[in-house]
């Protein structure tokens, strides 16, 4: 519940910064530029309908990707939900196709019981097979501040 508010809020700061301009978003260094600099994009909606961002996280070894599904983009009254996965997949493409998909599947949740949300997903990637070696509390202040 804690990361899903997290995620909910930082989905409705990118939703905002993007719908106040969506017809001038022709590249990536006007998006990042409306973003702070604060993110990576990774993918943007025209692939498979979600945007994907990279943020920043102080562990070594560990990506944080984010996942807003496009419904929630250019939808003030619709930002993104969901919550956070960590696994150790085999490359970041992996990570990146499971956070699109996840996104995807919380926007068909979301629509299902008419909650007024989109579909948004945090995944991070971790290189450590030993999921217990990531510092769970750091990680947590990362996605906050995502």
């Amino acid at each position: 519940k804690f990361v899903s508010i997290i995620l909910s809020l930082s989905t409705a700061l990118v939703t905002s910064l993007v719908s106040l301009s969506p017809s001038a978003i022709s590249s990536h260094d006007l998006f990042l530029n409306q973003l702070g600099n604060l993110f990576k994009v990774v993918e943007m909606p025209d692939e498979r309908g979600t945007t994907v961002l990279e943020a920043p996280v102080d562990q070594d070894g560990v990506q944080l990707y984010i996942a807003i599904d496009s419904a929630s983009f250019q939808e003030k009254a619709r930002p993104g939900n969901g919550g956070i996965r960590l696994l150790n997949y085999k490359n970041p493409d992996e990570a990146i196709a499971d956070a699109v998909r996840l996104a995807k599947g919380m926007t068909r949740k979301h629509d299902m019981f008419r909650t007024g949300f989109s579909g948004a997903k945090a995944v991070v990637n971790s290189q450590h097979k030993d999921l217990n070696l990531i510092e769970r509390e750091s990680l947590m202040n990362d996605v906050g501040r995502a």
